[in-house]
């Protein structure tokens, strides 16, 4: 295909084929190739009709491949008369009126797009899939993995109605809960807490109207960060040949897509910042470097397009503190001057980072937890207790979501349904002697307390409860049993349930034998389940190659803006210094980077000249002990790495190396007791004159 579009080139060039261009500054587009399928676009001349055979009959001579006519389609735009159509559609073999509403997937008719087709989709599945042979943890899979994947590569390009976002997640509500062709049922929990992540009390299934904007800013990222690929070099010729992309003003006959970019551009803006090198790419005006950039557009048009090398001063690095007052007035003077280091040559070039990810480029999962808020949240639940349900032991899936359900007061338990439908009794099948709810049904309960006391884990049950909830049942639960004795007692949690149901719907009695059959068959699932699991090897700790000078640091990070670092000096096995501090920083890559940052500086004023710096974080080491600038590197720690490059350029007798974190816990421990009070402790056990350095 790669020989097709460079034939279908030449011809371009020799003017053979004239394209289609979207605007006056755009380039002509003669073809687009995907895989095997094939776009040509062009003049409705019989000249070029006839040129586009003679090219195809070439290739397919040349490659063996063939046209099928049976499989292709046709379109005019309304000023091609219909005896021209006639003509053209002969002479490529494409039947007159052969069109379609559908191109590699997605609809491309003008005017108002409908998405039935998604919704049609959807069904289709759900139509093979019965819902009442799945096990609940099964359709969830099938929900994150099938049906919520559905929309994502059309959401990539369009906003989707919302009323099509509404019925889709309908369909998806009525399968998770089991419905089938019932009209109505009982959804036991809200859809806004299953989409919650897990460790904020949800199921982490994806909000569609919060995905179809974190896709779209995919494409407003490209755009903003000037990518080469053709469709962003069509879209900036069409919509802002002029214009800045952040100051442009959305036009009246503009397409569907450029609407939605226009109106995601306030959403985007927070998230971006310009990380400036050495000030040749990012311009003056027009561009998130400072906010004054944007908010600010000189009279003069020949000032527009200066780039922010242009306001370094004659001496290195400093500002042009008089044209920064022309052009942004004192108060931006300042602020700027303040806030941000003038370019350097040496210092790589601009680079447009999104602020919500590690690495500094974009990532539709960061961009979608910034939407639904997920971000800096204060922490909902301390005690830990959903990832303890997700992540601890090694029960099965269904029995966690479970769990998870249960402590959601989703089952369909007497009292919730009684509570409800303001029908049926509430009272406990198993013991008849309460309301059943899920403290009583799994703690309280005459025959789940028998239970648990003749389970290997003969626990008292009714004692696990501190203020009435089945959540601090299981805090507690948790507190006194290990990783083997907490899978133990969820599939004890799920014995309880499978016996209840055969009370409730089987009429028969609930007994021990019946609970220890369900007990013993959990067990053996979960035996056959993880079956395969390999054993964790340790990496051994490095000798120590000579009695010269080495120092371990380590950095710790709690939320924004408080961590704290640590680091051990030692000269062969002699300890000789050791620090704890607590820190600024925003992120866990920070924090390392200012504990190796604070332990050069450390040695070198002690006037030790030759030292091994070891550090448990590789992706740190690795950009410290490169070659070439650290350009790469997380930008929120750019100007530390950048320091630590430098010191370790200039002194050739200072190194880097990485230690694995199960040989760094003294670090470790000092930089952890940073992070808990506003403090500084330097320690030396001997006085570091008194070794020959």
């Amino acid at each position: 295909m790669d020989l097709l579009a460079r034939a279908l080139d030449n011809s371009a060039s020799v003017g053979e084929l004239t394209g289609v261009k979207v605007a006056p500054r755009a380039k002509a587009i003669t073809s687009c190739i995907y895989a095997d399928d094939l776009l040509l676009l062009g003049a409705a001349t019989q000249h070029e009709a006839e040129t586009v055979m003679g090219t195809l009959y070439a290739f397919a001579a040349v490659s063996g491949q063939k046209v099928g006519p049976e499989k292709s389609h046709i379109w005019y735009s309304k000023a091609v008369s219909e005896s021209q159509q006639i003509i053209i559609s002969q002479i490529l073999q494409v039947p007159l009126g052969a069109t379609t509403d559908m191109y590699l997937g997605a609809p491309i008719q003008t005017g108002r797009v409908t998405f039935d087709f998604l919704i049609e989709k959807v069904s289709a599945k759900l139509q093979v899939w019965k819902s009442r042979l799945l096990s609940p943890a099964g359709r969830l899979v099938l929900i994150k993995a099938v049906l919520l994947s559905i929309p994502i590569y059309y959401m990539a390009t369009t906003f989707l109605p919302q009323s099509v976002i509404n019925t889709i997640n309908g369909l998806v509500r009525r399968f998770f809960w089991g419905a089938g062709d019932k009209s109505r049922y009982l959804a036991y929990i809200s859809w806004d807490t299953i989409t919650k992540p897990k460790e904020e009390g949800g199921l982490a299934v994806r909000d569609l109207k919060a995905m179809n904007e974190a896709m779209l800013l995919k494409a407003l990222w490209k755009i903003a960060a000037g990518s080469d690929a053709m469709w962003v070099q069509m879209v900036v010729a069409k919509y802002i040949p002029r214009s800045k992309l952040w100051t442009s003003k959305r036009t009246y006959n503009c397409t569907p897509f450029w609407r939605a970019i226009m109106k995601l551009r306030t959403l985007l803006l927070p998230m971006i910042k310009w990380c400036i090198g050495d000030g040749e790419k990012c311009e003056v005006f027009g561009q998130p470097w400072c906010p004054e950039a944007l908010c600010t557009m000189p009279q003069n048009v020949n000032q527009r397009d200066i780039t922010i090398s242009e306001l370094t001063g004659q001496e290195e690095d400093t500002w042009d503190v008089n044209r920064l007052i022309d052009l942004f007035g004192m108060q931006g003077c300042v602020r700027i001057i303040s806030a941000l280091t003038p370019p350097k040559p040496q210092a790589g070039e601009d680079k447009l980072i999104f602020t919500q990810s590690t690495n500094g480029s974009f990532q539709v999962k960061d961009a979608y937890s910034h939407i639904r808020g997920l971000v800096n949240l204060p922490q909902e639940d301390p005690t830990g207790i959903w990832r303890l349900i997700w992540k601890r032991g090694k029960a099965v899936p269904r029995v966690r979501l479970f769990v998870w359900k249960l402590i959601q007061n989703g089952l369909p338990l007497n009292m919730t349904i009684a509570s409800r439908t303001s029908q049926g009794d509430p009272t406990c099948p198993s013991c008849s002697q309460g309301d059943e709810n899920p403290l009583h049904l799994i703690f309280n309960c005459s025959f789940a307390r028998s239970c648990w006391f003749g389970s290997p884990l003969a626990i008292m049950s009714d004692a696990l409860d501190t203020d009435g909830t089945v959540k601090s049942a299981f805090i507690n639960l948790a507190a006194i049993t290990d990783k083997e004795s907490w899978t133990e007692a969820l599939n004890t949690c799920w014995a309880i349930w499978r016996t209840r149901n055969d009370k409730a719907y089987a009429g028969k009695s609930p007994t021990f034998q019946q609970f220890s059959k369900y007990l013993s068959q959990m067990r053996n699932e979960c035996t056959i389940a993880f079956a395969g699991d390999k054993v964790r090897q340790v990496t051994p700790r490095p000798a120590t190659q000579d009695s010269g000078f080495n120092c371990m640091t380590d950095g710790s990070w709690i939320s924004n803006w408080k961590g704290g670092l640590g680091f051990v000096l030692r000269k062969g096995d002699t300890l000789v210094a050791a620090k704890s501090k607590g820190v600024r920083a925003c992120c866990p890559i920070q924090a390392e980077a200012q504990a190796l940052l604070d332990a050069i500086q450390f040695v070198s004023a002690e006037g030790i000249d030759q030292c091994v710096f070891r550090s448990d974080c590789e992706v740190l080491v690795n950009l410290c002990s490169s070659l070439q600038p650290p350009i790469q590197t997380d930008w929120r720690a750019f100007k530390e790495v950048q320091e630590i490059w430098e010191r370790l350029k200039r002194n050739q007798r200072y190194s880097c190396e990485f230690l694995a974190r199960c040989h760094n816990e003294l670090a470790d421990l000092l930089a952890r007791k940073g992070t808990k009070e506003d403090w500084e402790v330097m320690a030396y056990t001997y006085p570091l004159f008194n070794f020959d350095s």
